[in-house]
């Protein structure tokens, strides 16, 4: 068994290393969905790197013709040793649903024994008290006789791996995480399934409400875990101090987080929310 945290990255790699090198202590492998780099500038040294990258987008990305396949096109050139890395067919950065549905995807792939994806953001940190093999387990163990009503299909079939699970113990911000599944562990039955075999998260979010639409999928279907006794410490660049119950105070954006923090982004993503929600979320429903 294997539990793999998978996340976009913008950051520089002396940056996000502190937070991934807190996952890796604790028995996560990682995948990450980097923008492509000038030549010359890495932004993961193979000291650094996870144990699999996808490339999209940025001004320097390798541009082909060729036509979208279901897998990704591997990346000509020289290897790192020891490790492999892959460019899907994205010539730019998908979206945060879409780069962490490609991300499972291939880790699928790679990993056979691969049962828990874990995501949220390289501002994210992981339990410090648990392991991830003892954190795959529990989940493993709440989800084996889970009877499930899966909405809008007939399906009722348990499975350790179908079901997320949310660690809720950060209450920075009020508790928000409480109505979202902002850093939340995903089944491989659960990302196998979803969405007519797509994926754990619509693929038309980019930035915001992915992950609240998770929350109110699962929680219809019965299949999500919210867990207090876990704490994914989240670093928001808003995040006034380090307490559990920290207040978000204004502060400036990162440059990389701009768009995605703008009203017209906000307004945009709010609207197909909404809309969704209204509609029970067409298209949510999984395959056997």
């Amino acid at each position: 068994m294997s539990v793999w945290f998978c996340i976009p990255s913008a950051r520089p790699a002396e940056e996000a290393e502190r937070v991934l090198k807190l996952w890796r202590e604790r028995g996560y492998k990682i995948a990450l969905f980097v923008d492509w780099n000038p030549p010359g500038v890495p932004l993961y040294s193979r000291k650094s790197r996870g144990d699999l990258m996808l490339c999209g987008g940025g001004q320097y990305a390798p541009k082909y013709d060729a036509k979208p396949t279901n897998g990704p096109l591997e990346l000509r050139g020289p290897l790192d040793p020891g490790g492999r890395q892959y460019y899907p067919h994205f010539n730019e950065y998908p979206g945060y649903a879409q780069a962490v549905n490609a991300l499972i995807v291939e880790v699928m792939k790679e990993d056979p024994q691969a049962e828990w994806f874990v995501t949220g953001g390289d501002d994210v940190e992981p339990d410090l008290n648990h392991t991830a093999e003892e954190i795959a387990r529990q989940c493993s163990e709440r989800f084996a006789n889970l009877n499930w009503p899966a909405r809008g299909t007939p399906l009722s079939r348990s499975s350790p791996t179908f079901g997320v699970m949310q660690p809720t113990g950060d209450r920075f911000a009020g508790g928000s995480i409480d109505r979202i599944c902002g850093s939340p562990w995903m089944g491989r039955e659960f990302c196998r399934r979803m969405y007519g075999g797509r994926g754990p998260f619509w693929p038309e979010y980019t930035h915001c409400f992915g992950d609240e639409e998770m929350f109110e999928v699962t929680k219809a279907m019965g299949v999500l875990w919210q867990r207090p006794d876990l704490i994914h410490l989240h670093r928001h660049f808003q995040r006034e101090s380090d307490a559990l119950d920290s207040d978000a105070v204004k502060r400036d954006i990162p440059e990389h987080l701009i768009e995605a923090n703008s009203q017209a982004h906000w307004a945009k993503y709010k609207a197909i929310f909404t809309e969704r929600k209204r509609l029970g979320f067409p298209g949510h429903q999984p395959i056997p």
